[in-house]
């Protein structure tokens, strides 16, 4: 049984049920857009954290690439005999 509340100016009258479920779905909706900033917040930074990573380790495999290249560079030059 649905409770009914009027206006005391006009006398138009509603369910009170109607008006408590807008309430809900307004918070609901505060909530859900809170929670979404939330978590797009956490995943901007886990993807910053994660390309500074990838960036560190792709210049960690340049510098080891470099410093192979030095190292068999120098190699050859003690090795080779030349004529």
């Amino acid at each position: 049984m649905a409770t009914e509340v009027k206006c005391p100016s006009c006398g138009f009258g509603f369910p009170i049920e109607e008006v408590m479920a807008e309430e809900y779905k307004k918070e609901l909706r505060v909530k859900m857009m809170d929670y979404t900033r939330q978590k797009e917040e956490e995943y901007r930074k886990k993807d910053e954290e994660f390309l500074n990573k990838e960036r560190q380790q792709q210049a960690a495999f340049e510098q080891r690439l470099n410093n192979e290249k030095s190292n068999c560079s120098k190699r050859l030059k003690t090795t080779c005999v030349k004529p």
